[in-house]
């Protein structure tokens, strides 16, 4: 899979500081969110302290409690609205700069079809050339914005939140996280799924596009032998194929992601049962309160994890659509330097000419010098 990603490396070269300040946003904001759930453990561990003592309502009274949750609450709400301005920052480096991307590769497709022999648009019909340069193109666009601004915030969350879940209690920790392995292979093969299924759909799409291209270059065929009810069942069947074809994908996607949110719940699951067991030791109400906000941010992050699986194939399925493009050999070679004709006389001499149109004809048309009689006064071509 990374063969296909090396067409992107020119465009992270060039937004690399873009990538590097919207990292750096995402570690922020990360930061900010797994600190809320320590300060809430500190919260409710001075309150269950003071509770034991004199009741719950008589600490809340004490100035010293007081003062405790205000500075709480205070923090946290400053940590939401310093976390709200880094985590815009980092939507708009990192999505801004997936639109450049896009940008910059289209021009880069675009510049290569100009260059390209006519043998390819004879090969390839214009219908699969259009469908990777506008669907395979949306998809590559999310591969360099959302799946890159997810996957690095998944990262970061699921390694720090899991460490500090550790520093709190490493054995609740290790059996909340048991599961993963299982769900994460699985995941894996839903996503090679996705990839082909993503692939055969593109394909599909670009048959539609050419059956349009087909049809409406020739209705004046179409009409005059009245092929209206042919020409349509065959464009029916290339819809059907393509509704099946998404659908299948559709489908496969729709049973990733619940996946992905079944493991964070049964993971929550996990350590409220086994912390009312007494396995946990003895964890304070604030660290079972912190574990659990812990794993209900994971929540969010697991859920997206299947959405980036299945992006990473739809986009690797995508850049490799673009790369056999971008891979054509161009056969049109501008020459190494240009010679200015002497102007002074206007004579042509042709010799050594041969003419085809490969591979439409394997005969050439027109071998050695041009006729006599297609040349005009002063030995140019058509009188010019």
């Amino acid at each position: 899979m990374l063969h296909e990603y090396r067409l992107l490396l020119p465009a992270f070269r060039r937004y690399r500081w873009a990538y590097v300040f919207g990292a750096l946003a995402i570690l922020a904001s990360v930061a900010l969110r797994l600190w809320v759930p320590l300060l809430v453990r500190g919260g409710f561990d001075a309150l269950a302290a003071l509770g034991g003592e004199d009741g719950v309502l008589a600490g809340m009274a004490s100035g010293e409690v007081r003062d405790k949750i205000l500075t709480v609450s205070l923090l946290i709400v400053g940590a939401a609205l310093v976390g709200a301005v880094v985590r815009t920052a980092s939507r708009i480096l990192v999505l801004g700069t997936s639109r450049r991307v896009a940008h910059d590769l289209r021009e880069r497709i675009f510049d290569h079809l100009l260059r390209l022999a006519p043998s390819f648009y004879v090969r390839n019909p214009a219908g699969q050339i259009l469908s990777r340069c506008v669907n395979d193109m949306q998809n590559v666009q999310g591969l360099v914005g959302p799946v890159v601004l997810y996957l690095f915030e998944t990262l970061v969350l699921f390694t720090v939140g899991l460490s500090m879940m550790m520093s709190i209690d490493p054995l609740l920790t290790l059996l909340a996280i048991a599961p993963f392995p299982l769900f994460l292979w699985f995941a894996r093969r839903m996503a090679l799924r996705i990839q082909e299924g993503s692939r055969a759909a593109q394909n599909s799409l670009g048959e539609i596009a050419s059956k349009v291209d087909e049809s409406l270059s020739g209705q004046l065929v179409i009409k005059t032998l009245t092929l209206e009810e042919p020409d349509r069942e065959r464009f029916a069947a290339h819809c059907r194929e393509y509704r099946d074809l998404n659908l299948a994908v559709t489908r496969d996607r729709a049973f990733l992601i619940p996946m992905m949110m079944g493991l964070a719940s049964l993971s929550t699951v996990i350590v409220l049962g086994l912390a009312g067991t007494g396995l946990g030791g003895e964890l304070s109400v604030g660290s079972i309160v912190a574990l659990v906000l812990y794993l209900q941010m994971l929540t969010g992050p697991t859920r997206t994890l299947g959405f980036v699986i299945s992006s990473l194939r739809r986009g690797a399925a995508a850049l490799e659509r673009i790369g056999e493009i971008l891979e054509s050999p161009v056969s049109l070679v501008e020459p190494a330097a240009t010679r200015n004709p002497d102007a002074s006389r206007g004579e042509i001499d042709v010799r050594g000419l041969t003419v085809e149109y490969a591979p439409l004809s394997a005969q050439p048309h027109l071998t050695g010098s041009l006729p006599d009689h297609l040349l005009a006064s002063n030995g140019l071509p058509f009188g010019v």
